[in-house]
C-alpha cells in the first residue's frame, strides 16, 4: 500500500532576529509519496523569547508529488536585556568570535511542527514533521556591524537564516567587501 513521504526542508534554520523588528523565513513542506496527506496543520510550541507566526496556519490536503511553501514571521516578544545585547549565542557577555566580533544574543531553540494524517482503510496515520529554529537576538548596534561587514544584498539574502551565510565569511570579517581581517570597521 503507498504511503505519503513528508519532508521538510530546510530542516534547520538559524534565523536572525533583530530587536524592533520582524524577520520572515520560510519553509516548503514536500509530499514525495503517491497518496495525500490530509488535515495539515501548522503550529508553534510556546517560546518565552520570541513570537513566531506561520502565516498559514492549515491546508485541507497535500497532494501526492507536491510542496507548498510556508513562509514564518518571527520577532522578540520583549527587548534585549544589556547582557543579551553583549552575548554569544551562549549568552555570556563579552565573548566574542575569533577576530572579536559578537555574534548576538542567548539563543533559545524554538520550532515550528507540522502535523498531517494519511488514511489507511478507517483510521488515520498521523505524523509529525518539525522544523527546528535557532534564533540568534541581534540588537541593533549588531545589525550596524552586519552592514559594515556585508552588503545590504547580502544581508537581505541570509538574514531568514543565518546557516546560509557562507564559512569562509565567518572566520574573516569583512571579506564579503574585500577588506583584510582584523581591518578595524568601527563596530
Amino acid at each position: 500500500m503507498p504511503i505519503p513521504v513528508v519532508t521538510i526542508d530546510p530542516a534547520f534554520i538559524v534565523p536572525i532576529v533583530i530587536e524592533g523588528q520582524t524577520t520572515q523565513m520560510e519553509f516548503t513542506m514536500t509530499n514525495h509519496g503517491l497518496i495525500a496527506v490530509k488535515g495539515v496543520q501548522f503550529g508553534v510550541p510556546h517560546s518565552e523569547s520570541y513570537q513566531i507566526t506561520p502565516l498559514i496556519s492549515e491546508v485541507d490536503e497535500l497532494p501526492a508529488q507536491s510542496s507548498i511553501t510556508v513562509p514564518v514571521l518571527i520577532s522578540l516578544k520583549q527587548p534585549l536585556s544589556d547582557a543579551e545585547k553583549c552575548g554569544t549565542c551562549g549568552g555570556t557577555a563579552g565573548k566574542t568570535t575569533s577576530e572579536s566580533y559578537q555574534i548576538g544574543g542567548a539563543c533559545e531553540k524554538a520550532e515550528v511542527d507540522a502535523l498531517c494524517y494519511y488514511e489507511c482503510g478507517p483510521d488515520k496515520k498521523w505524523h509529525q514533521k518539525s522544523l527546528d529554529l535557532k534564533p540568534i537576538k541581534a540588537a541593533m548596534s549588531l545589525y550596524d556591524c552586519l552592514k559594515a561587514i556585508f552588503t545590504e544584498e547580502a544581508i537581505t539574502g541570509f538574514k531568514g537564516n543565518a546557516a546560509k551565510i557562507p564559512s569562509w565569511a565567518i572566520g574573516r570579517p569583512g571579506a564579503a567587501r574585500g577588506r583584510v581581517p582584523g581591518e578595524r570597521i568601527g563596530c
